[in-house]
């Protein structure tokens, strides 16, 4: 496995500035979560108050049933991350525009 070093990380972020994924960049390079416990993530699993994201499930491929959510396979997995300030700001910047996005497709929404 090939691991960025922080300049890479840093270069990568500015050039993902603005789009639409950007908060998920940010929160995958800034908590090293895994690929499938980001994309479990549900906002109900955010503390707004404690500034703190609750690792609760992971999407997994199961062979002849797809995607699904699980939880982690273990209680480490399990786990309560503190999040920076910066990353708070995206995250909130993030559920702005998916709210807005949800209230222009209106019933569409999926």
């Amino acid at each position: 496995m090939t691991t960025w070093g922080e300049s890479e990380a840093v270069r990568f972020l500015v050039a993902a500035h603005g789009e639409r994924l950007e908060a998920l960049f940010h929160l995958a390079l800034k908590t090293a979560m895994r690929q499938g416990e980001l994309l479990g993530l549900k906002w109900s699993d955010m503390d707004w108050t404690d500034e703190t994201l609750r690792v609760q499930r992971q999407v997994q491929r199961i062979p002849r049933k797809g995607f699904v959510l699980v939880e982690p396979k273990t209680r480490a997995g399990r786990r309560t991350i503190q999040l920076a300030e910066t990353t708070l700001l995206l995250l909130r910047l993030h559920r702005e525009r998916q709210e807005a996005r949800r209230n222009l497709a209106g019933s569409a929404w999926q």
